[in-house]
Formats: C-alpha cells, sequence, structure tokens
C-alpha cells in the first residue's frame, strides 16, 4: 500500500504548484501530530532538548511544526524526480565553496561533501546529477 501511495504521489507532485503542495503536505504533517504518540522517542526527545520546565503546549506546538516539514519534505522528494536543473536552481538558498569540490574530483581524489541540515536534505541527490 505505501509503495502504491509513493508512486502516485511521485506521478501527481511534480504537476503541483510548489505553493499549494507545500501547504497540502503541511496539512498533513498537521493529521500525522494529531495521531502521533505523545509518548514515543520524538516525544520524549523534544522534552529533553526543550527542558523539563517547558510547558507542554510548547513542546506540541514545536512537535506539530516538526511534522509539517517533514511532511513538506517529502513533497519536494515526490516532485524532485521531474524538476529541471534550472528549477533547481532556483530553489537554494546558497551553494558556496563548490569549485573546491570540482577541484578535488578533476585530480581524481574523490570529496567528502558535509552540509548543514536544512530542508529537503535528500535534494543532494539531484544536486549532484545537476553539477558533477
Amino acid at each position: 500500500m505505501k509503495y502504491i501511495f509513493y508512486r502516485l504521489a511521485a506521478t501527481l507532485c511534480p504537476h503541483v504548484p510548489a505553493r499549494i503542495g507545500f501547504w497540502f503536505f503541511a496539512r498533513l504533517g498537521d493529521l500525522a501530530y494529531l495521531f502521533a504518540n505523545r509518548e514515543s522517542t520524538y516525544f520524549q526527545n523534544l522534552r529533553h532538548v526543550l527542558g523539563a520546565t517547558t510547558p507542554a503546549a510548547r513542546v506540541n506546538a514545536v512537535a506539530r511544526a516538526g511534522y509539517q516539514n517533514l511532511l513538506k519534505n517529502y513533497f519536494d522528494l515526490f516532485r524532485g524526480h521531474a524538476m529541471t536543473p534550472a528549477k533547481l536552481r532556483e530553489q537554494l538558498a546558497e551553494l558556496r565553496g563548490f569549485e573546491h569540490i570540482e577541484n578535488a574530483l578533476k585530480q581524481g581524489k574523490g570529496a567528502i561533501i558535509g552540509s548543514a541540515h536544512f530542508g529537503a536534505w535528500d535534494i543532494i541527490i539531484q544536486l549532484a546529477a545537476i553539477y558533477l
């Protein structure tokens, strides 16, 4: 069943305008949050990170935002395969120091790449296809 959903989403999402898709997937995140187990490791970790004195309302607000962002990342994943290189570049916040990677690869040395975990981190696969 999950496979069918993923195939359907990968077929439909590239045709949905980004603004609508992100809104819709954020609402799916709201649904996931509503049905989430409040005793799960996710909530336990949030309570640990935010501190024992953090009000439950704040923990729940952060959790809800986390679920929304997770589902919005899925929207990016489902539409990413159909994005043109130009469209993908438009969505980049910033790409710095790429010349170092190019130079290492030209020398046949390979490269180890690190990045901060912001946004849809799995989009790096599409970026590698464009730039490398």
